[in-house]
């Protein structure tokens, strides 16, 4: 059952969420306008809003030393935020980031390119793009296998789910679904993945 609301006021079309669990912080990204929000989820309320120089900000994730990272879709870029300083820099990503993965160590990002089917691999400590996975059509969302080597991203205009390995960046596998494919999530033993599927 709901048990609360967070009224986000003039920020709009809420997308991407992730929770810091140091400070107890919700991190979310809007569209209307294209902003980084930090959120108390006990008082309910924004801290604190953040201009990713970007338009249509989708998911959000946490890097090392204060640092968030946003797709900004409709610009083709991955905004880098320090959360402390407000400071912002752009990192190239591809046409159309969507979803993103994390190494386990936080130094390494992996992002869909939906809208030229690669996987951006970006080097968070240093903000840059270091290189490129070409893919099946249109991955949007994906995720790092618990091997530590494979990715699994979600095909949307390829109707299957792909499989890529890191070190050769190449695609090595493609698994046929009954439809679009537009999310991805794995078990927490990381043996099952998930997508749900538009017809």
């Amino acid at each position: 059952r709901r048990t609360a609301v967070i009224d986000l006021g003039q920020y709009r079309r809420p997308h991407g969420i992730a929770f810091d669990e140091a400070s107890g912080r919700v991190w979310v990204t809007t569209e209307q306008p294209s902003q980084l929000l930090s959120v108390d989820p006990a008082k309910r309320q924004v801290l604190r809003r953040y201009d990713v120089q970007g338009k249509a900000p989708h998911i959000v994730n946490l890097g090392l030393g204060g640092w968030a990272f946003s797709s900004n879709t409709d610009t083709g870029t991955v905004a880098a935020v320090n959360t402390d300083s407000g400071e912002v820099r752009l990192i190239p990503s591809g046409a159309r980031p969507q979803g993103q993965a994390l190494s386990p160590d936080r130094k390494t990002m992996y992002v869909a390119n939906s809208g030229e089917s690669s996987i951006a691999i970006l080097d968070l400590e240093r903000k840059t793009r270091i290189a490129t996975i070409p893919t099946g059509r249109a991955p949007v969302r994906l995720a790092l296998l618990p091997d530590g080597k494979t990715l699994i991203y979600a095909l949307q205009e390829g109707r299957s789910v792909g499989f890529a390995d890191i070190e050769s960046r190449k695609e090595i596998q493609q698994v046929p679904l009954a439809g679009r494919p537009v999310s991805i999530s794995l078990s927490r033993d990381g043996r099952l993945a998930y997508s749900s599927v538009q017809e």
